[in-house]
């Protein structure tokens, strides 16, 4: 019985790489490449191709018989095997043993709409508590939505990132990308190769990507406004060296509230948990009556810290945080923040993203929400002894 290509290729099982021959370079120029991983490629294109054909409606009931599609794909009945189990994984197709593979009703005509969640790994042992529960429910929400998602991990290095996107273009066949505490590099990466991308949070300096985040310049307006109502004079912004997209606006944003009320901000920089920091805050909190942190890690941090330093919470220091955790609620005194990434927010996050993929809205400008102040006990108004410093 004759064999094609890819059946021969496969049917060699003690040969688990395959050397390709590079045409473009001198004889005995190539490379190897794992057949598990040639296959797999092979299956996401027999995928695509079939499920393009089955949404312009060339198949609208059921497929062919195996053998009969396989020979009009040029591929191996496993290759296509594989393929039919991707679209069966999507809800494309459904598949029974001895019968046809049926297509679903109401999905012949239908534009399939997917999503990679990218996100830079930095800062992932801080973040996860908050951000990367929000990415776990904004991938359920886009799925409840039927739109197919995969997370991805991605180093910040530029060069490293742009091979992995070109790579990761060829194993997807996604129509959009969702960026997620990315670096500049990366974003300007999608800017410059006008790949289809939304940043959920907010884009660096001089990128002009599609994004949605919350307000954190109001953020800062408001966080401000209180310590000035509660009598607060002198404030303090802990923040570590390194800013991401979207500081500098709730900074600038947050001293120009404060100083509009009649006080005085500054500045204490250094990494949560560090000498350094501890430093820091010792030489600053005898000038000042309140701190807000830009990291809920750091807020905990200052909290557990400042008792230890003789400094009472509130009474000598308020202490507010920009983001706030479930775990705040079980701190004595309860920590205050907003409560930026709830689900309220990530379903706006999600429909606002399906838009995007569908082309049904191509905002200029950022798409900002409001997040929901959370209060607690950290807040209060200074003490005597306090206000005389």
């Amino acid at each position: 019985m004759r064999q094609n290509c890819h059946e021969r290729l496969f049917a060699a099982k003690p040969h688990k790489h395959v050397y390709f021959m590079d045409r473009t370079r001198a004889p005995g120029h190539g490379f190897y490449m794992p057949a598990n991983m040639i296959k797999r490629r092979l299956g996401n294109a027999v995928a695509d191709e079939l499920g393009k054909q089955i949404r312009e409606g060339r198949y609208s009931t059921r497929l062919p018989g195996e053998p009969s599609l396989a020979r009009e794909l040029g591929v191996s009945r496993g290759v296509l095997r594989e393929a039919l189990a991707l679209l069966a994984r999507e809800g494309l197709v459904a598949r029974k043993k001895g019968c046809h593979t049926r297509v679903k009703a109401g999905r012949a005509s239908r534009v399939r709409k997917e999503v990679v969640l990218l996100s830079d790994h930095r800062g992932q042992r801080h973040d996860r508590p908050v951000f990367g529960n929000a990415l776990d429910l904004l991938e359920q929400e886009l799925r409840r939505r039927d739109i197919v998602t995969h997370q991805v991990l991605c180093s910040g290095d530029a060069e490293r990132t742009s091979r992995r996107i070109r790579k990761l273009t060829m194993e997807f066949s996604h129509p959009a990308w969702v960026l997620f505490r990315c670096s500049r590099e990366m974003q300007l990466l999608f800017e410059e190769t006008n790949l289809p991308g939304v940043v959920l949070g907010s884009c660096h300096a001089g990128v002009g990507l599609p994004s949605i985040d919350t307000d954190q310049a109001a953020i800062a307006r408001h966080a401000a406004g209180k310590f000035i109502s509660l009598g607060h004079r002198r404030v303090g912004v802990f923040h570590p060296h390194e800013v991401r997209a979207g500081d500098e606006r709730a900074l600038l944003a947050f001293r120009e509230e404060v100083r509009r009320g009649g006080g005085e901000v500054a500045g204490i920089a250094g990494e949560a948990g560090t000498a350094q920091a501890r430093r820091a805050v010792a030489r600053a909190l005898p000038s000042l009556t309140a701190v807000y942190s830009l990291r809920e890690y750091a807020a905990i941090w200052l909290h557990s810290l400042l008792p230890r330093m003789g400094v009472r919470v509130p009474e000598d220091c308020a202490l507010l945080s920009r983001t706030h955790l479930p775990v705040f609620a079980l701190l004595t005194p309860a920590l205050a923040g907003y409560r930026v990434l709830d689900e309220r927010i990530i379903r706006k996050a999600a429909a606002f993203i399906e838009r995007i993929i569908s082309g049904q809205e191509k905002p200029r400008r950022p798409a900002f929400l409001i997040p929901e102040f959370v209060p607690g006990d950290s807040l209060g108004p200074p003490s005597r002894d306090a206000s005389r410093k």
